[in-house]
């Protein structure tokens, strides 16, 4: 919370009026109250909720009791694809950025990575190189790391939970795929569509995959953790619906009104004219 109110004072200092931005900060306990006060406010015409999924699905409902749109971007569980063509090197570079930024907290994290076979050991030989030379620093609780932990142990069949479910964490799955076709299939095998990455030599085939993928924004030759203020951001499916970005992101937070001037007399309206 410290941070968000360091980073009003210079929104505040450029002259926004007062009671524009403001601040609310509770306790967990409190936050349904919170939320419905806030929502439920006759002055409030437009939700708008960055978070996980669960929360935001709540949000959703309570924006449509009172008949508000929302605009949400919720979780992810974001693909990135390499296929045997790749430059391999930049490839795993932008997945231990993507798994590993932030210590994983960043919806558009990479959370499963999908690598030909034919070059998936190495790959995996230089993400595994990679990683081993990352400096991690503590600060994570006990109750984060039994979660990671219990997760990395249930990862040794095909229904392993950390497959589908978001972890927020520093960790990511790494599967091979035999086609293109099984590859498309497993980065669609999600609940959440919000970023996607494909590593090819091949931009005309990167492109036709990207049309077929479930994602939200789909990044040729970078990192699922992509976003820039003139592209459009948002999810499909459980990662939300609605964009931010110039202009996109006016367009959310605008209100279409359409105002007509008759061109014709106003005799015309009768429904029964005088013969």
């Amino acid at each position: 919370m410290l941070l968000n109110y360091l980073r009003s004072e210079p929104i505040q200092d450029a002259g926004l009026p007062a009671g524009v931005l403001n601040i609310v900060q509770h306790s967990r306990d409190d936050a349904e109250v919170v939320v419905d006060a806030l929502i439920s406010d006759n002055r409030i015409r437009k939700v708008n909720f960055t978070g996980s999924t669960a929360v935001g699905r709540i949000i959703a409902a309570k924006a449509a009791q009172y008949g508000k749109p929302a605009l949400l971007e919720l979780g992810g569980k974001c693909p990135l694809i390499v296929l045997k063509d790749a430059d391999l090197d930049k490839a795993a570079q932008a997945a231990a950025f993507g798994a590993f930024e932030h210590h994983g907290q960043i919806c558009m994290s990479t959370e499963r990575i999908i690598v030909d076979e034919t070059v998936v050991n190495d790959f995996a030989a230089k993400l595994f190189d990679i990683v081993k030379k990352t400096t991690v620093h503590p600060g994570a609780s006990p109750s984060n790391v039994s979660k990671v932990a219990s997760l990395v142990s249930d990862a040794l069949s095909q229904d392993m939970k950390i497959w589908g479910m978001e972890t927020f964490g520093p960790v990511a799955v790494l599967v091979a795929f035999k086609s293109v076709k099984e590859a498309i299939e497993l980065a669609n095998d999600s609940e959440y569509g919000l970023s996607a990455s494909i590593f090819t030599a091949d931009i005309a085939k990167a492109i036709a995959i990207a049309k077929l993928l479930d994602s939200g924004a789909v990044h040729i030759n970078s990192t699922t953790v992509h976003d820039e203020a003139h592209m459009p951001h948002g999810g499909t499916k459980a990662s939300g619906w609605g964009r931010f970005g110039v202009p996109w992101g006016f367009a959310e937070f605008t209100q279409i009104k359409t105002i007509s001037i008759p061109t014709y007399d106003a005799d015309e309206f009768q429904l029964v004219k005088k013969i």
